[in-house]
């Protein structure tokens, strides 16, 4: 028999590691039906936290199974197209992940019992080395993972300019919005824009609705300009469509009724689609919600939860379309978990959903049956919308094996230009 060499055995397993090490694009996993109420927010309260310099984000979550358990996270470090990097945990975290959430309480008061979980990062355990994207994966404690969430940590060192436009394509000037920009260099040496800079522009925080890969079109000593046309643009989309639930037994303008059964349930007055319609201007919160019950101090364990049951005037799609129900509490993905069914004797899609107390802006998705998205096919688009906006800067420095956040810019839909 003959031996392999010490010198092939070595280069396999530099092969193996190098392999094993490939960058994965992650996604977020999505929570079980047990886990609700996901909320990450950062001090500014966006739908995709930023955590600055000597500021947290808190973590919170409820588990409606109301039974003991133990949880745990784990962080991830990723570039600005969401691959994981190659760094080192040591590189990218000093302290520790892979800890148990210590912080959780019962609910008091409530007709559904569940245990209120809470995390703050960063913490004592936990601190941040490197900035850029980052993923946070909570498992239970026989290493399930149960749901992720993004978010970001940035080092700033440059300074931007945001304009929004109305698009200047006759097909899409009543419906879409240009977002242009320019960003400055003030703490870093760049000798390739094209390749170093990696700027993401977002509407109303939502990766979902990203623009990525721009390269910077010329210079101006150490400001780069970025002035796209469609290559920068957005659908405007629609005002977003709200209920308030934090009075259990009250009804109001979203409220038509309430019962009482098992659970509170709450009848919303019956939306039609908006897609046909003259735009209306009123004020949301684009997309978040904040949990909130009148009459309590400690919201997060008091708050209860209610059936909370949605109408679209539609007639039912001969083509295989769904309707979804989305927001920021499901960050606005079309999962089963919130599909409306077709009633043949109202003639409109319903559905009923749990929600936990509080004000939350909606709006609804249809997939078709090549399972393409699109909220402006019942809500409508709008160059006039209200949307914000945000420029996040990458870098990565000559030789680095990761990316850096640098820069954020945002801006309000209210300051387009004609």
């Amino acid at each position: 028999m003959v031996l392999p060499c010490k010198k092939s055995i070595i280069s396999l397993c530099f092969l193996l590691v190098i392999f094993s090490s490939k960058a994965q694009k992650i996604t977020e996993i999505s929570p079980p039906e047990y886990i609700k109420t996901i909320e990450f927010w950062d001090s500014q309260s966006r739908n995709f936290p930023i955590i600055f310099p000597q500021e947290r984000a808190l973590l919170e979550f409820d588990d409606l199974s109301a039974v003991e358990k133990d949880y745990y996270y784990e962080i991830t470090h990723c570039n600005a197209d969401w691959e994981t990097s190659r760094l080192l945990k040591t590189e990218y975290l000093q302290g520790n992940d892979r800890l148990r959430i210590t912080q959780y309480t019962n609910s008091t008061g409530t007709y559904t019992p569940y245990n209120h979980f809470r995390l703050s990062l960063p913490n004592e355990q936990t601190q941040f080395k490197h900035s850029g994207n980052f993923l946070i994966t909570v498992y239970e404690g026989s290493g399930k993972a149960v749901f992720s969430r993004r978010f970001a940590v940035i080092d700033p060192k440059t300074t931007a300019q945001m304009s929004i436009k109305r698009s200047r394509d006759m097909s899409q000037i009543n419906t879409h919005q240009w977002v242009q920009f320019s960003i400055a260099s003030t703490g870093i040496s760049v000798q390739n824009p094209n390749n170093q800079i990696k700027p993401v522009l977002l509407q109303n925080d939502r990766w979902d609705r990203s623009v990525q890969g721009l390269k910077p079109q010329y210079n101006n000593g150490k400001q780069w300009i970025y002035r796209y046309g469609s290559a920068s643009g957005f659908p405007g989309g629609n005002e977003f469509r709200y209920f308030d639930t934090a009075q259990l037994r009250a009804s109001n303008s979203a409220v038509q009724r309430i019962e009482l059964t098992d659970l509170y349930h709450h009848y919303l007055f019956a939306d039609l689609p908006r897609n046909n319609k003259p735009y209306t201007l009123f004020p949301d919160l684009n997309g978040r919600f904040s949990v909130r019950s009148q009459g309590t101090d400690m919201p997060e364990r008091e708050a209860d939860y209610t059936w909370v049951h949605f109408a679209l005037e539609a007639p039912e799609s001969q083509s295989g379309d769904k309707i979804y129900l989305i927001g920021g509490f499901n960050r606005f993905q079309t999962s089963p978990e919130y599909e409306l069914s077709f009633n043949p004797g109202s003639q409109r899609y319903e559905g009923a959903f749990l929600f936990k107390q509080g004000f939350y802006n909606y709006g609804y998705a249809l997939v078709d049956a090549l399972g393409k998205k699109s909220e402006e096919a019942v809500d409508g688009s709008f160059h006039l919308t209200e949307n914000q906006y945000t420029l996040l800067v990458y870098f990565r420095p000559l030789g680095a094996v990761a990316d850096q956040l640098i820069g954020i810019s945002s801006v309000q839909g209210t300051a387009i230009d004609p």
